[in-house]
């Protein structure tokens, strides 16, 4: 980690961490999964001050990166998460989330390591059981076959 990452991480992380989706059900929800260093979540939660924003991460340099950028940009509307995704959603509530992004997961290329790929038939459940009707769900990826991977996921979730 750099030394603003690491500053950021010891000093500043206990003021935008959290445990859960603690939500303010006037707003609209937001939910960025493995943000990375935070770049895209940083801007989404400039252009939507209004929205309440949450970022799920384990990579402790992409929080300081990400804590660090709240700080200086003086953003309040992002809270951090710091365990897996798939226990996240699984415990929250039906229909409570606007948006959720995950951009570019780990592929997990090799055959015998797909079964650690984010995107699977029981995720996608919780996503689409979290998302309000009409909310958006955004995946993307740079890898073709991990591309493929994911329409095949979407195609099995088929209603919830």
């Amino acid at each position: 980690m750099t030394k603003a990452q690491t500053r950021a991480y010891d000093e500043l992380l206990a003021d935008y961490s959290t445990d859960t989706v603690a939500l303010h059900h006037n707003r609209c929800v937001g939910i960025e999964i493995g943000f990375g260093m935070g770049r895209a979540l940083l801007d989404w939660a400039a252009t939507k001050p209004e929205w309440q924003l949450f970022g799920i991460e384990l990579y402790q340099p992409g929080v300081g990166a990400l804590v660090d950028g709240l700080h200086k940009r003086e953003i309040n509307n992002v809270r951090v998460l710091q365990k897996p995704a798939q226990l996240v959603c699984a415990d929250m509530d039906c229909h409570v989330v606007d948006e959720v992004r995950v951009f570019f997961p780990d592929p997990w290329p090799k055959k015998r390591h797909h079964k650690r790929r984010l995107v699977q038939v029981d995720f996608i459940h919780d996503l689409a059981r979290i998302v309000k009707p009409h909310g958006k769900l955004h995946l993307a990826t740079d890898w073709p076959p991990y591309a493929d991977w994911m329409r095949e996921v979407l195609a099995q979730v088929t209603s919830c």
